[in-house]
């Protein structure tokens, strides 16, 4: 059977078939040409040794020359790698702070409005950014803070680990550790206690050798010299001796007296 009599639909499919792999073929085509002239025109203005004079200038390589020129920027060709690349610089050079450059309260400024040789200010270009070449972040060192002395802290007063008691007083002692006894006295442990009024190994009461004084010695007034005045006997008076009378012997009778009568005088 010739093709001429093939049935309607079997010839019908073999068309499509064929259809569809001539448009198949084409789109290929057409994708790969997009994409080489695609690839040719990146490399042509890639950030590359050639173009690095570009950037030197504060521009940009581009392909659009019409939107280059409708910002206000100026167009130089030669500075990129295709004369279909050229080099957009912007009239107005820019140079915007980074959160780095804010964070150290920074300022973009060129390099030679930055006073760096005293050692108070820093600069750095990577803090800023824009279309200007010399421009960077300038701020200022901070100084360390001098760090304080440290306080003193009052020494503490020592704390006794004994307290006296009044067995302790009686005999003259002192209640303490026995290391601090040694060479003052005879130590007892049993006479103290701690603070707490509990007994301790190194608590006890130390007797001297020798009696404390209760209290301070007091001094007797020295005595004031006195000055004795002369003393005048007295001028004796003269007595008159008066005479002495004899008593009258009284009469003597002849009889003795008897109680009863003398009784009665």
């Amino acid at each position: 059977q010739t093709p001429k009599n093939k049935p309607n639909t079997e010839r019908e499919t073999e068309n499509k078939n064929y259809f569809k792999h001539i448009t198949m073929k084409l789109f290929v085509w057409i994708v790969a040409v997009a994409a080489s002239a695609s690839i040719s025109n990146g490399q042509a203005c890639e950030d590359t040794t050639t173009n690095s004079q570009c950037a030197a200038s504060g521009g940009t390589c581009s392909l659009s020359q019409d939107e280059c020129l409708g910002m206000g920027d100026e167009w130089v060709t030669g500075l990129c790698g295709s004369d279909d690349c050229g080099c957009c610089i912007p009239s107005q050079a820019t140079c915007n702070p980074t959160n780095e450059c804010v964070a150290r309260n920074g300022t973009c400024n060129p390099n030679d409005q930055c006073d760096t040789t005293t050692g108070m200010f820093n600069w750095d270009r990577d803090f800023c950014e824009g279309t200007d070449p010399n421009c960077g972040c300038c701020w200022r060192v901070e100084t360390p803070k001098p760090t304080p002395a440290p306080s003193q802290k009052p020494t503490p007063h020592p704390v006794s680990v004994c307290t006296d008691t009044e067995q302790c007083v009686a005999q003259n002692g002192t209640c303490t550790s026995k290391e601090k006894c040694e060479g003052f006295g005879n130590w007892v442990q049993d006479l103290c206690v701690k603070p707490d009024g509990t007994v301790s190994d190194d608590c006890g009461c130390c007797i001297r050798f020798t009696p404390r004084p209760t209290g301070k010695p007091t001094r007797n007034p020295t005595p004031k010299p006195t000055t004795a005045k002369p003393t005048s006997n007295p001028t004796p008076k003269p007595t008159t001796a008066k005479p002495t009378s004899n008593p009258t012997p009284k009469p003597t009778y002849g009889c003795t007296d008897t109680d009863q009568c003398v009784a009665q005088n």
